[in-house]
């Protein structure tokens, strides 16, 4: 076992860093609140296992892996339609143009829709589009209503 000694703090310190540098680990910084955290493998990783700031329910890591996965989503053709269809549905409900119960069976059709093209490829490319058309959704949603006050 070696003994070391430093005249001032920082030799110290510069010691320790260099010592751990040797074995793999490295300080970091996270991306997502901003501390200074230290690797314990080769691997440099983007956050942090602490506590995220922008939802306390969740730490960085997790944080950042939701927000990856929301930038993905937003290339994905299934998920770029049903944003753009629901944008409109809302925008029609701001302006008055259809009713809240309306509204609100059309967002629920669409997000139908979505999910039954995220499970099934086939449907996705084939009939999705066809069925998301802003018309179609607005039919479905009547005949959802409809149906309800009949019952």
């Amino acid at each position: 076992m070696n003994r070391y000694f430093f005249d001032h703090v920082i030799s110290f310190y510069i010691f320790d860093l260099m010592n751990g540098l040797q074995h793999g680990h490295a300080p970091s910084r996270c991306c997502g609140c901003g501390t200074y955290f230290l690797t314990t493998n080769g691997h440099m990783p983007k956050y942090c296992d602490g506590i995220a700031p922008q939802d306390p329910r969740m730490t960085c890591r997790q944080y950042g892996a939701m927000m990856r996965q929301k930038e993905q989503n937003k290339q994905h053709p299934v998920y770029r339609l049903f944003t753009t269809r629901t944008n409109t549905i809302r925008k029609h409900h701001q302006r008055g143009k259809i009713s809240d119960e309306l509204r609100n069976e059309a967002l629920y059709v669409a997000e139908s829709l979505r999910d039954k093209a995220l499970m099934d490829n086939d449907y996705a490319a084939s009939g999705y589009a066809h069925d998301m058309e802003q018309e179609a959704i607005y039919a479905q949603a009547r005949a959802r209503l409809a149906r309800e006050d009949g019952s």
